[in-house]
């Protein structure tokens, strides 16, 4: 009796382990480039070749999801892979990276806010991105 009493514990804790198991949190096998070829691009990359890589990663973000919530990650993504990893990534894969990613920043944004009382906004963002510090290497343009 004692016997089927354990079984039935172990089948049922083994059923419940799996069962709890979420796929979503499976991790995503990622193989970098080597550090040769990472410091090759951040060596000889011109500004033309990351707007190229960039402009190939807008285009190809436009096959995915269609409301937007995701699709500066998704772009993000793509550009890291083109840029960064030796893996190519299927959709699926895409997604989900794109999808942490997001949560990351939710996650650290609300970190800053809560515990550091620091927040910005997006006016506050844009006039940063217009005078900040590194934008003198851009080509400048005239908008009319």
């Amino acid at each position: 009796m004692k016997f089927l009493k354990l079984v039935a514990y172990c089948v049922t804790a083994l059923f419940l382990f799996t069962g709890c198991q979420s796929s979503d949190n499976a991790a995503i096998e990622v193989k970098m480039k080597s550090n040769e070829e990472l410091k090759e691009i951040a060596d000889t990359y011109t500004y033309e070749d990351y707007k190229r890589v960039l402009e190939e990663a807008v285009a190809e973000a436009s096959k995915f999801e269609k409301d937007g919530k995701l699709n500066k990650w998704i772009i993000r993504t793509l550009a890291q892979e083109k840029l960064n990893y030796e893996t190519d990534l299927t959709d699926d894969q895409v997604l989900k990276l794109a999808e942490k990613s997001l949560e990351e920043d939710k996650v650290w944004k609300s970190i800053a806010e809560d515990k550091y009382d620091v927040t910005v906004t997006e006016d506050q963002v844009d006039k940063y991105i217009k005078e900040g510090p590194d934008t003198f290497d851009l080509p400048q343009t005239s908008i009319c």
